[in-house]
């Protein structure tokens, strides 16, 4: 029997629910969609004057148009301005943050599953209140929906007067009311529409332009539509999309499990990813593959708990020994590709421990985990010089868990990617004869490290010449330990510790660093370039930040500056480095088979932003016949 308009609620609409698993690929669950869905095929139905569902159906394939409004029809479109306000709020702070490498930012973000556009153009008017106070500042905003007709809509950008209250205030000055034909409604300023497109697009396949990228992905209350195992696919396949650092936003009614996917939570259902669930573009084609092992070290019963509890969280795979000597057992018949260990152990001490094993040829990554007091900054220090590549302090593990994991599978990785290359890998960068940029004798020499820059930074710049350019220094460290680590970073490089104060004159021969919770930079006073300090927010999570002393320094006019970015996890320092290399200043980058974590370099070098890139010894050889012209 034919299916009428009339009853099609009353006779067998599985058919229809059926079509709309197929076209659509949600999971028809639930009474309140089926309800809506068959609402909504009535309603067209009465449009076209089908008297039966198989007329219908045999129409919507024949005609390109009305195919469309079927696939409409089957899907759910519930949305409005500023939904979940707490998303746009945070990007909004977290954006305004970091002002400075706003001026060189091209930011860009997707609404998955947009509907009618109200969501991509809430976030537009976020974006473009940052612009109104930063106006370099630049970005891009793509909208998809599997619904081709509320893709057209969000094209149009034309909204009733109604839904202005669910927009701020503030955010009004950049919309534009209606008249004649358009009286009653609302759209936004060109500059806005202008930097926002739409286009279909199926979240189960998500066709996508090469390898693009996204710094912040919206896809809010549409994955519960979806069946667990296409959830993965989706969520997957957008984090791969995600850039270093990016952000995907969830629904507040739907969560990540964390031993699922390689995440970070950032609270409010907001997702940053770990590198190795990121697309090949964004991790520079990394060549390791399985699961990455560690090995705990840790004479503390509560502790090796707390430490598997915390890394079962992620895709690390991991073991734990109660001692050096059992270590020692393990290691002989296991591979790892990285250990975490403890300084204070009975019998052997953890810094012995991997002295001995240094000297015996281990090359494994080693993180100290361990609970050492400012008195023992020294101690830690010559841990790090022993062959440790970081150190994480116990407190910490409870506050900063996600942090650790994500250093400990930087850390991973970069060794797999290293020990599958092979030693013998050909090099791909500039050398010190092929280097690209104008030697000239520099009138500051600027350096940034984070993860396992400590020794790096003291071989670098060892035993410099006493008439060397004031060197300034960034290295990411616990406020606990930064004094002591200038103080040996001083002595080593052979310069004086020169005072660390807001107005200090700059002075040949000496060595600056951030002894603290601070920020440092550089400014013209006066015609003598002097430090700046500020107390202003963290940059890329970080205070002191790399990107506060390059950016600081890019605004002097007419100096010689040479800057290198060393070795660490992240991208801070990357957009400062770009603005140094703008200016004509020289510029070089760690190259990847030399740092400990491939990050920060990386980041500089996919700008375009390293004149030169090499190890640590041929970065020096730069300087020196740098500083010797």
């Amino acid at each position: 029997m034919s299916i009428s308009r009339e009853n099609l609620a009353l006779q067998d609409s599985e058919l229809l629910y059926e079509l709309a698993e197929k076209l659509t690929g949600t999971c028809q669950e639930g009474k309140f969609r089926h309800q809506v869905i068959v609402t909504n095929v009535r309603r067209r139905m009465h449009v076209v004057g089908a008297d039966t569902l198989p007329q219908y159906l045999a129409f919507a394939a024949d005609n390109d148009g009305e195919f469309q409004h079927l696939i409409s029809s089957l899907t759910i479109h519930t949305t409005s301005w500023f939904r979940e306000a707490p998303h746009f709020e945070q990007l909004e702070k977290d954006l305004l943050s970091d002002t400075a490498g706003l001026e060189q930012s091209n930011f860009k973000a997707l609404s998955a599953a947009c509907s009618t556009g109200e969501e991509a153009y809430s976030l537009a008017l976020v974006l473009e209140s940052v612009r109104a106070r930063v106006p370099k500042f630049n970005y891009e905003i793509i909208g998809s929906d599997i619904d081709p007709v509320s893709v057209d809509k969000a094209r149009v950008a034309r909204y009733p007067l109604s839904a202005l209250s669910q927009i701020p205030h503030r955010f009004h000055k950049f919309l534009l009311k209606g008249s004649g034909r358009n009286e009653g409604f609302f759209t936004l300023t060109n500059d806005i529409i202008n930097r926002c497109s739409f286009k279909p697009n199926n979240l189960k396949e998500f066709h996508t332009n090469g390898n693009e990228t996204y710094d912040f992905i919206l896809c809010r209350n549409v994955l519960i539509y979806f069946s667990p195992t296409d959830v993965d696919k989706i969520v997957n396949k957008l984090l791969g999309l995600l850039t270093p650092q990016g952000i995907l936003c969830l629904g507040h009614s739907e969560a990540l499990d964390n031993s699922k996917f390689s995440v970070r939570p950032l609270g409010n259902a907001r997702y940053t990813a770990f590198p190795n669930t990121r697309s090949a573009t964004a991790n520079s084609g990394k060549e390791f593959s399985g699961q990455l092992t560690v090995l705990i070290i840790d004479d503390s019963a509560t502790m090796r708990a707390m430490i598997l509890k915390l890394v079962g969280r992620s895709k690390l795979k991991a073991s734990a020994v109660a001692s050096a000597s059992e270590a020692d057992t393990f290691l002989k018949s296991n591979k790892v590709d990285l250990i975490t260990l403890d300084l204070h152990m009975p019998g052997t001490s953890g810094q012995a421990w991997l002295r001995d094993q240094r000297a015996s040829g281990l090359r494994t990554p080693v993180v100290i985990i361990s609970g050492a007091s400012q008195s023992e900054a020294l101690d830690v220090l010559g841990v790090l010089e022993s062959g440790a590549q970081d150190y994480v302090d116990k407190s910490l593990l409870k506050a900063s868990g996600d942090e650790l994991l994500e250093r400990l599978t930087a850390l991973g990785e970069q060794y797999r990617t290293i020990q599958a290359r092979g030693s013998n890998s050909d090099k791909k960068y500039a050398r010190p004869d092929a280097a690209i940029f104008k030697l000239h004798k520099p009138d500051l020499i600027l350096v940034g490290a984070s993860t396992g820059g400590t020794e790096c930074l003291v071989r670098m710049l060892k035993q410099l010449p006493r008439d060397c350019p004031p060197v300034l220094v960034t290295q990411h460290i616990s406020p606990a330990f930064c004094e002591p680590f200038a103080k040996r970073l001083a002595l080593s490089a052979g310069l004086d510790l020169g005072s660390a104060q807001d107005g200090t004159l700059l002075e040949v021969g000496k060595l600056y660093m951030a002894l603290g919770d601070y920020h440092i930079g550089v400014t013209n006073r006066r015609g003598a370039i002097v430090l700046k300090i500020s107390a202003e927010a963290a940059i890329n999570r970080h205070r002191p930040s790399v990107d506060f002393l390059f950016q600081s320094a890019a605004q002097l006019r007419n100096s010689k500056i040479f800057a290198s970015l060393m070795t660490g996890m992240g991208a801070d320092g990357a957009r400062g480095l770009q603005a140094l290399q703008q200016q004509g200043c020289m510029t070089a980058a760690q190259d990847e088979e030399s740092c400990v974590v491939f990050g920060m370099p990386r980041e500089a070098i996919k700008l375009g932003a390293a004149g030169f890139i090499g190890n640590p010894a041929e970065i020096r050889e730069c300087l020196e016949r740098a500083i010797n012209k």
